[in-house]
C-alpha cells in the first residue's frame, strides 16, 4: 500500500457519464490513462457507469458505482488510488460522496483528478474539506438543473404541449422553432387508433372481467408494438391507463390531467374514466384464485421499497428452474432462492416455538383478560390523543419545540409500554389455532399454507421474530449468500 504520493504505482478509474453532451467514456479514459502514464502509474480495470446520473434525483442506481463500494468495504480493492476525470464524476450528493471519501480514507486510498492532474488524500483534513466543498458545488448544479427542467415542464404543460416521444397511436410533427427541431402537433395514426378503441371496448364491454391477457392472446402474431414486439397484458395495462388517449397530459408531480393542445383524443373521455375506475376496483379478478403454494409470498418484504416479496421461476433452456423471491411492486431486489429462505425462517420458528418461555406466554396470553384489554386500549387511545393534540399545539405556535420534545418523549415512552402490555393480554387470532394445539411448533410443521401465512405475519413482525427484509446485492455479476441479501437481525440468523 502506498503510504505516499511518491509510491502510487497502481490505480482504478471510475468512469461515468449520463447525458450524450457530456464528456464520454471513451475521453475520460483516454484523459486518465494519458494522466497515469505521466507518473507511471499502471490502470487496472475501470468502473464503468455509462448513462448513469449520480445527483440525489436519479430514478436508478449505479451498478459499477456500487462494486466499486462493494470492494472498498470488503478490502477488495488493492490499488493505491482512485482515477476520475473530474469531481463530478464521483457523486452530485454529499452524503454519497462522503462515504466513498471515508472508505478511502479508511483503506488508506488516494483518489485521483486527471483533469487537476493532482493527488487527494482523503485522511488529510484540507484535502477532504476541499473535496467536499466540490460536492457541495455538484449538488448545487444538480439542483439549479433540477429546478430548470421542472420549469421547462410546468411550461409546456401550461401550453397543453406533452413530454417524451409520442405514444402508441400517434406520430410527431416536427417544425423548426427558433432554429431548433420541435414538436408542434401530433397526428393520430389510423391503424394503430383502431386498435387503442378496440382496447377500450374490450375493457368498458367486458366490465370488470375485461382481460388484458386475453386481448393479448388475441393479438399475438398479428399486432405489435412500436419496437417489433408482441403486446404483452402489462404492456395493454400501461395504454389503457394512459390519459394521452382520451386527449390530457398527467402532470410528473401533482398527477392534475391538464387537456393536450397537441393532439386530438382517440377515445371519449367518459369511457376512458369508466375503464380507469374499473381497473382500480379492488374487487377486479380477471384469474381464477389457484391454491396458494408458498406461505411466506407476501410476508416476506423488499427492503428498498417495502413491498411484499412475490415468487418466480428461473427459466434453463426453455425449462423451469429452481423458484425464487422478487420484489412484487417495482422488482428492487430478486434472485433470492425460495427454498434456501423458507427452510431458515421454518428451521428458526420451529426453535422459538419450541422454547418453554415463548409456548408459556403465548398459552398463558390466549384470551387474554377481557375487561384489562379493553382499560389498556383506551390508555392507548388517550395517548395517541394526547400526542396529536401536543403537534397541533406546536404547528399553531402554542407551545415551544423544546417542551414539546421533552412531553413527546414521556408519551411515546407511556405509549409503547401500553402496547406491549397490550400484546401481553391478548394473543392475536391467527394464532390462536396453533396455541390452543397443544404443540405450537409440531402445528407449524403440519399447517396448511393459508393459516401458516397468517400466523407468519404476526410471528415475523417486530413484536416477535423481526421482519424478514431482502435488500439489493451490493455488486452487479457477484454472487451473495443468503446471509448478506437478508437485513436487520435476519442477517445474524442465516
Amino acid at each position: 500500500m502506498a503510504t505516499t504520493v511518491e509510491q502510487i504505482r497502481t490505480g482504478r478509474e471510475y468512469l461515468r457519464v449520463s447525458v450524450r453532451s457530456q464528456c464520454s467514456i471513451d475521453e475520460q479514459a483516454q484523459v486518465n490513462r494519458a494522466d497515469a502514464a505521466t507518473m507511471g502509474v499502471t490502470l487496472g480495470k475501470a468502473y464503468v457507469d455509462n448513462g448513469f446520473s449520480a445527483s440525489s434525483y436519479r430514478t436508478r442506481e449505479r451498478e459499477d458505482y456500487g462494486e466499486l463500494i462493494a470492494d472498498l468495504e470488503s478490502g477488495q480493492f488493492s490499488e493505491d488510488a482512485l482515477f476520475i476525470w473530474e469531481t463530478s464524476r464521483g457523486s452530485r450528493e454529499v452524503e454519497e460522496w462522503g462515504k466513498l471519501l471515508r472508505l478511502l480514507a479508511k483503506h488508506g486510498k488516494y483518489i485521483r483528478v486527471s483533469n487537476q492532474h493532482r493527488y487527494y488524500d482523503p485522511s488529510n483534513h484540507h484535502d477532504r474539506r476541499w473535496m467536499y466543498d466540490e460536492a457541495i458545488r455538484a449538488e448545487a448544479v444538480s439542483d439549479q438543473i433540477r429546478d430548470g427542467v421542472l420549469r421547462s415542464i410546468d411550461g409546456r404543460l401550461g401550453e397543453g404541449k406533452g413530454l417524451g416521444a409520442s405514444p402508441y397511436g400517434y406520430e410527431s410533427v416536427h417544425e423548426s422553432v427558433s432554429g431548433r427541431r420541435r414538436v408542434v402537433r401530433r397526428n393520430i395514426v389510423k391503424d394503430e387508433a383502431d386498435r387503442i378503441k378496440e382496447l377500450f371496448e374490450h375493457l368498458d364491454t367486458d366490465g370488470a372481467n375485461g382481460s388484458f391477457g386475453e386481448l393479448a392472446r388475441q393479438w399475438d402474431g398479428k399486432v405489435y408494438t412500436r419496437t417489433g414486439k408482441p403486446f404483452t397484458a402489462q404492456a395493454l395495462r400501461n395504454v389503457a391507463l394512459n390519459p394521452a388517449y382520451a386527449g390530457f397530459i398527467r402532470h410528473p408531480k401533482s398527477g392534475e390531467l391538464i387537456e393536450s393542445t397537441q393532439w386530438e383524443p382517440i377515445v371519449d373521455y367518459d369511457v376512458w374514466l369508466r375503464v380507469q375506475n374499473r381497473l382500480s376496483d379492488p374487487s377486479r379478478r380477471t384469474r381464477r384464485p389457484g391454491p396458494a403454494r408458498y406461505p411466506f409470498a407476501g410476508v416476506f418484504l423488499c427492503d428498498v421499497c417495502g413491498s411484499g416479496l412475490t415468487v418466480g421461476y428461473a427459466r434453463h433452456d426453455g425449462e423451469q428452474g429452481p423458484a425464487y423471491y422478487r420484489c412484487r411492486e417495482r422488482g428492487c431486489v430478486s434472485g433470492v432462492d425460495q427454498q434456501e429462505l423458507d427452510d431458515l425462517v421454518d428451521r428458526v420458528v420451529v426453535a422459538y416455538l419450541s422454547r418453554p418461555d415463548v409456548v408459556d406466554e403465548l398459552t398463558r396470553t390466549t384470551g387474554g383478560d377481557e375487561a384489562a384489554l379493553r382499560e389498556i386500549r383506551t390508555e392507548m387511545t388517550r395517548l395517541e390523543n394526547d400526542l396529536r393534540e401536543l403537534g397541533d399545539a406546536v404547528a399553531r405556535g402554542r407551545t415551544s419545540m423544546h417542551f414539546a420534545m421533552s412531553a413527546e418523549e414521556g408519551l411515546n415512552r407511556q405509549l409503547k409500554a401500553a402496547q406491549e402490555r397490550e400484546r401481553e393480554l391478548s394473543t392475536p387470532s391467527p394464532l390462536r389455532s396453533m396455541v390452543t394445539s397443544g404443540n405450537l411448533a409440531q402445528w407449524w410443521k403440519d399447517a396448511d399454507v393459508r393459516p401458516k401465512r397468517e400466523a407468519a405475519r404476526v410471528l415475523l413482525s417486530e413484536a416477535y421474530l423481526g421482519e424478514v427484509r431482502i435488500g439489493r446485492k451490493r455488486a452487479r455479476n457477484r454472487a451473495e449468500t443468503l446471509g448478506q441479501r437478508l437485513r436487520g437481525r435476519w442477517a445474524q440468523l442465516a
